[in-house]
């Protein structure tokens, strides 16, 4: 990973949002998504799809994907538990952020 990459959105999204009690402010993850897509402007979620481009860019495997978001970004949801990849949950969340559409991501409760 580039070393000089800044992701303080990404940061401030994943842990704003995702967070250890994320289940608790709405039952699955795309309501978590809709929800932060809801209170921000388009940039601003267009901003937060470029970033997650960018670390999909920096990191190739699941397992520096899965590391970088719970020890760097402060995420708490392990799409692995409802049959997802990082990459591919990744993938869906910045679809939705460009789309400004409702978007589809899978219906989880997992942790």
């Amino acid at each position: 990973m580039n070393a000089h990459t800044n992701f303080k959105l990404l940061e401030s999204f994943f842990s704003g949002y995702f967070h250890e009690d994320w289940d608790l402010d709405a039952d699955t993850t795309e309501d978590v998504a809709r929800l932060y897509r809801s209170q921000v402007s388009a940039q601003k979620a267009t901003e937060i799809a470029d970033e997650i481009g960018q670390l999909l860019d920096d990191l190739l495997s699941e397992e520096d994907l899965q590391k970088f978001l719970f020890e760097r970004l402060g995420c708490y949801y392990d799409p692995t538990l409802d049959g997802q990849t990082f990459r591919e949950w990744l993938e869906t969340l910045a679809r939705l952020m460009r789309n400004n559409r409702q978007g589809s991501l899978p219906h989880s409760k997992g942790k």
